[in-house]
């Protein structure tokens, strides 16, 4: 492995920086910082999986998820409406020591629901990770014969 200077002024090779290390990008002549994607932390958990809201099933609620080790997250919603079903709320939840869990209240976790008017969706919302245990709980309320909801919800963590 080639040494890396410690001369500012000096070009460093990228994939010999350390992060935060200043270099010259040799092609662009850009000044820039060094950064390893391999050291950050990511991962992708699928809290509730495809879950149909009908009759029988009215709630879903999550395992839960050590997410101590991340800092921030992204909560990926699918859901596809069949008929007229009332609406469907999602609670995020924390907790301190895996056992009892609170429902978060801040901005929009505090009522994530969504009705039937609005019909099939795609959407993600934006959170911090506050405790070292998550987990989700989905209700969906006016659900019967030929009225569903149907969800997936996975959450993309990054620290």
């Amino acid at each position: 492995m080639a040494e890396i200077p410690t001369d500012p002024q000096t070009p460093v090779e990228r994939s010999y920086a350390l992060p935060g290390t200043f270099f010259k990008d040799a092609k662009t002549q850009v000044d820039d910082f060094a950064y390893r994607a391999d050291l950050r932390r990511r991962k992708t958990v699928k809290f509730i999986d495809n879950v149909t809201f009908d009759a029988t099933t009215t709630t879903a609620t999550s395992e839960s998820f050590k997410c101590e080790p991340y800092k921030q997250f992204i909560v990926l919603i699918e859901l596809d409406v069949t008929g007229a079903p009332t609406d469907i709320l999602y609670d995020i939840e924390y907790s301190d020591d895996g056992g009892k869990f609170y429902k978060l209240m801040n901005g929009p976790f505090g009522d994530l629901r969504y009705e039937d008017a609005g019909g099939d969706l795609i959407e993600a919302v934006t959170g911090y990770v506050i405790a070292p245990y998550m987990r989700i709980k989905a209700t969906a309320t006016g659900t019967g014969q030929g009225a569903t909801f149907r969800t997936t919800v996975k959450v993309h963590f990054v620290g």
